[in-house]
């Protein structure tokens, strides 16, 4: 006698947050019956009908996954032995002596740009060419200026090999090339990599066309989101309601968002970053328009990329904190809003009007 799960649903919900609140919410005003397990973590595909959760089969027709993301530390021969603080777990603000951060994302540059604005000695070292890797060149070129300005030594290109603490200091072995760099710190801060759990015997599921590292996933009756800094509409959440429906919909797009605050001061970056269209044959226009921040030696500016149907597929910048309409060019990138009418959402008192127009001029 074949085993039958002991509870089964239409549609299963796996995980948590506002995008999973949504798609029930909407699911549920349809009359669609709906299981919502609420930790990924604890879940784990047997075939492409039953998911196990917590011991228990589960049989469902369709699913969303929204998988989690845990942080990690570099793997470093000797961390046993070493000194170190994992930043965003523990206070910094007693940090003194020589500061050594391994790491290049957005807690090691607002970490880097503290301190050494309270007069701290830092040193940044990481394994990429450049800082902030998720955001735009012209984001990282800013940072980077001001960091250095800050008088914080930058390593790039270095890999963290191993490290250990003698004596109250702590030495990190790295790697530039064919090179071996011995550096030592009073303090050595690391920050955690975000990494993808996939081990949730997604490939029990089916075999995928589609390759699962993209930011969303939809494939045989399964919607799998991975990116956190995937740019959701309630429109979107609605599409992915109608594909668990069993409806036939256009996949929504997907717009990267990336931004962070730091000392009175916003970087971000969302949807195509002018990287993307290095070394390709495919068109752009773009448009930089530099704007002055009120009590910050950061350079402030507005760059806006723009397809050659003057779309709007990119905006980057850095502005002052709790700038306004910043949501409107989130919204204008989500959209991909044509510059012409973007001009029409802007009032004529916002406080970078004169940048707005610079752009308008330089992509028309």
């Amino acid at each position: 006698m074949a085993y039958r799960p002991k509870r089964q649903s239409d549609i299963i919900l796996v995980g948590s947050g506002p995008l999973v609140d949504a798609v029930q919410s909407i699911l549920v005003s349809d009359g669609r019956k709906v299981l919502h397990l609420p930790d990924t973590t604890r879940a784990h595909f047997i075939n492409k009908s039953v998911i196990v959760y917590d011991g228990e089969k589960i049989a469902g027709k369709r699913f969303l996954v929204v998988m989690p993301t845990s942080k990690e530390i570099p793997n470093l021969k000797g961390i046993e032995l070493t000194e170190y603080v994992v930043i965003g777990e523990s206070e910094i603000a007693d940090t003194k002596g020589e500061i050594l951060i391994v790491g290049s994302g957005d807690s090691s540059v607002r970490t880097a740009m503290e301190l050494a604005e309270r007069g701290q000695y830092v040193s940044m070292v990481y394994q990429s060419e450049s800082l902030l890797e998720s955001y735009d060149i012209s984001v990282q070129d800013v940072v980077t200026r001001y960091l250095r300005k800050l008088k914080v030594k930058l390593l790039p290109g270095h890999t963290p090999l191993a490290s250990v603490t003698k004596s109250k200091t702590t030495y990190l072995l790295t790697k530039n090339g064919k090179t071996s760099k011995k550096l030592s710190c009073t303090t050595l801060l690391i920050e955690p990599s975000e990494v993808a759990d996939l081990d949730i015997g997604i490939s029990n599921y089916c075999e995928f066309v589609s390759d699962l590292t993209e930011p969303v996933v939809i494939e045989n009756n399964l919607v799998l989101v991975n990116d956190e800094h995937v740019v959701t509409s309630l429109s979107d959440a609605r599409v992915y309601a109608k594909i668990l429906e069993g409806k036939r919909v256009s996949k929504p797009s997907t717009v990267s968002e990336n931004r962070a605050s730091v000392q009175g001061v916003e970087y971000f970056s969302f949807g195509v970053r002018e990287q993307n269209f290095l070394d390709t044959h495919i068109g752009y226009k773009k448009s930089i328009a530099k704007i002055t921040i009120a009590g910050s030696d950061v350079t402030g500016y507005i760059k806006v990329i723009v397809s050659l149907k003057r779309r709007i597929v990119g905006i980057s910048g850095v502005v002052n904190s709790g700038y306004p309409g910043i949501e409107l060019l989130r919204y204008a990138v989500k959209n991909h809003v044509k510059v012409d009418d973007l001009t029409k959402l802007i009032d004529v008192d916002d406080q970078m009007i004169h940048a707005y127009h610079e752009i308008y001029r330089e992509v028309m």
